[in-house]
C-alpha cells in the first residue's frame, strides 16, 4: 500500500528506490529462474535495456531528490556562465582596443540564464515532490480505509516464498513477501 509505481518499463528499480526513500525494509527472496527459451520481448538488446533502466533510475531520482539534480545543474551552468564574463573583463583590461568580444558576453549571459532557469525548475520540482508526497499519504490512508490495514496477511517464511515463486512466478511472490514483511 505504500509503494506506487509510475514507470511502464520496470517497476523493480522504481520500487527499490521508493522503498529506500520511504525508509522501508527490503527483503531478499531467492528466485529460481526458468531456462531461456526465446529472446526478450521487453528490449531488443542489452544497450536498449541499459538506456531504459538508466532513464527509469534518473526519473525516480528526480522525483525524490529534485533539488540535488537542479542545484548541481545550476552550479555547473553558473560557473560556466561566469567564465566568459571573466574572459571579457580580462580582455577589456589587457586589450588595446577594448570594444569587442561581445560573443563572450552573449555566451555568458545565456549560460547564466540557463543556471537561473535550473534554480527555478528545481524550486518548482521540489514543490511538486512535496505535493506528490501529500497525495501519496492521502492515497495510503484511502487504501487502508478501503482494504484494511494489512494485519490479516500471514507472514511468509522463506520456504513459502520460494514455493510461491515456483507456482506464481517471481514477481507476485516477491510483492506478497514485501507486503507481508511491512
Amino acid at each position: 500500500m505504500l509503494l506506487n509505481t509510475i514507470t511502464r518499463f520496470s517497476y523493480c528499480m522504481e520500487t527499490i528506490i521508493q522503498a529506500g526513500n520511504k525508509k522501508l525494509c527490503i527483503d531478499s527472496v531467492p528466485v529460481v529462474t526458468n531456462a531461456k527459451t526465446r529472446e526478450s520481448r521487453l528490449f531488443k538488446s542489452m544497450h536498449q535495456h541499459v538506456l531504459n533502466s538508466a532513464g527509469a533510475i534518473i526519473r525516480a531520482y528526480i522525483m525524490y531528490k529534485p533539488y540535488v539534480i537542479f542545484t548541481f545543474l545550476a552550479g555547473v551552468f553558473g560557473v560556466l556562465g561566469l567564465v566568459p564574463f571573466v574572459r571579457w573583463a580580462i580582455l577589456q583590461v589587457i586589450d588595446d582596443n577594448p570594444g569587442g568580444h561581445l560573443q563572450s558576453l552573449l555566451i555568458g549571459a545565456v549560460l547564466l540564464i540557463v543556471a537561473f532557469l535550473s534554480v527555478i525548475i528545481g524550486i518548482i520540482s521540489d514543490l511538486i515532490r512535496t505535493n506528490r508526497m501529500l497525495i501519496e499519504d492521502t492515497l495510503e490512508h484511502t487504501k487502508k480505509m478501503r482494504f484494511g490495514k494489512g494485519e490479516q496477511l500471514p507472514e511468509l517464511t522463506a520456504q513459502q516464498a520460494v514455493r510461491a515463486t515456483e507456482v506464481l512466478g517471481a514477481e507476485p511472490a516477491l510483492r506478497r513477501h514485501e507486503h507481508a514483511t511491512r
